[in-house]
């Protein structure tokens, strides 16, 4: 268990240095380099970037799936008032419900967070 702690630590301050030389503007190159000097494989440390720059995609991606479906659910929302408000002006009963939009904002939005999680 103690291993396995100091390994995941390991790890971790390795995508630490690589996020930090990422930040820096490095290319994949220089920080093949700078990281074989602390004796790791190139393989290993290309599979490390490659992970940083998956990590970065998918907060991205919850990004976008987040504001694209809060725009949906609000869009739906002013609909949906809007109809209501028009009914209500022209004395009707009846007016017409676009939930669709709504449920598709709110789908949205958790199918990013649950592939984001995953």
């Amino acid at each position: 268990m103690i291993k396995q702690d100091a390994a995941s630590r390991t790890i971790e301050a390795i995508h630490e240095s690589v996020r930090t030389y990422l930040k820096q503007g490095l290319t994949n190159e220089q920080i093949i380099e700078k990281l074989k000097e602390e004796n790791l494989e190139p393989y290993y440390i290309e599979t490390v970037i490659d992970n940083i720059y998956k990590e970065y995609e998918d907060k991205k991606n919850l990004k976008n799936a987040i504001l694209t479906g809060s725009i949906l659910v609000i869009v739906g929302l002013v609909i949906n008032m809007l109809s209501y408000r028009l009914s209500e002006n022209m004395n009707s009963s009846a007016f017409l419900l676009f939930w669709g939009i709504v449920v598709t904002g709110i789908v949205t939005i958790i199918r990013g967070m649950i592939l984001y999680r995953s």
